[in-house]
């Protein structure tokens, strides 16, 4: 029986496609290149369920779509929304919304529950985050199928909910937003790392399946780390702490990428 206090192993290294560098390589485009050596993350010491564990559950979770049917529990029977987390979603949808981060039914927000370990509320499907009310959030446990209400790609959300919260034990979030700038910045298909001189290196991975992309994100998770990913010309994946810090890193990148385009065109 494998010892549930050590963290899983990371996943080989798959090889490039188009024989590209891949993003632990820094775009150099030279297979061989020598990668950073992997540490292992420490696992959670506090009572409650081993994040490690679902990290594995969220990973190896089938990729079908629930339905109306689907006997998962609603946030009713998790989690109840307090004021307090339905105050912040709404302060955070309406400073990325305006902040060009996000348009419309755009961007989702997740966040785990620090009081409830497992437990995370998310924004959901086709909510608008600048008019986001109570009825707009869910809550579900990591490594489980959400509800139907789930927006798209949770669960890639829900793996950075998990790897960020070994280091931060209860302390992770995400947003996912469509930054412009950003996002034509990393539309080259040569392009591997964002260079920012505010907020660091942001790995920029390929679209595709959505096992395929999380395991990419797992490993650039434990090779370069970063406070965003970059699913090229689809989103941006934002993850820390908490929503401001998330928020402050995205809109420091668009304005820097912009800048870089702007200049470009000169």
């Amino acid at each position: 029986m494998t010892d549930e206090s050590e963290p899983p192993n990371p996943p080989a290294p798959r090889p490039s496609p188009r024989g590209r560098a891949r993003p632990s390589m820094g775009g150099s485009g030279l297979y061989g290149t020598p990668q950073p050596p992997i540490s292992s993350p420490p696992t959670n010491s506090d009572d409650g369920p081993d994040l490690s564990e679902m990290i594995q559950q969220v990973t190896t979770q089938p990729s079908s779509i629930p339905t109306s049917t689907d006997p998962t529990p609603t946030h009713a029977t998790l989690a109840q929304i307090d004021s307090q987390t339905l105050q912040l979603f709404s302060q955070i949808g309406t400073q990325i919304h305006m902040d060009g981060l996000i348009r419309s039914h755009c961007g989702v927000l997740a966040q785990l529950d620090p009081n409830s370990p497992g437990i995370a509320y998310m924004s959901k499907k086709g909510t608008i985050l600048s008019n986001i009310g109570i009825d707009d959030i869910i809550s579900c446990k990591l490594g489980t199928n959400p509800s139907f209400e789930a927006p798209e790609n949770h669960r890639l959300i829900f793996v950075l909910l998990a790897q960020h919260s070994l280091n931060n034990p209860g302390k992770a979030a995400v947003i996912l937003a469509h930054s412009p700038w950003t996002l034509a910045a990393s539309s080259h298909e040569d392009s591997f790392v964002l260079d920012s001189k505010n907020v660091g290196r942001i790995a920029v991975l390929d679209a595709r399946s959505e096992d395929e992309m999380i395991s990419e994100i797992t490993e650039t998770l434990n090779q370069i780390g970063g406070p965003a990913i970059i699913i090229r010309n689809n989103f941006i994946l934002g993850v820390g702490s908490d929503f401001d810090s998330i928020a402050t890193n995205l809109s420091i990148l668009e304005q820097e990428m912009q800048t870089t385009i702007l200049h470009s065109k000169l």
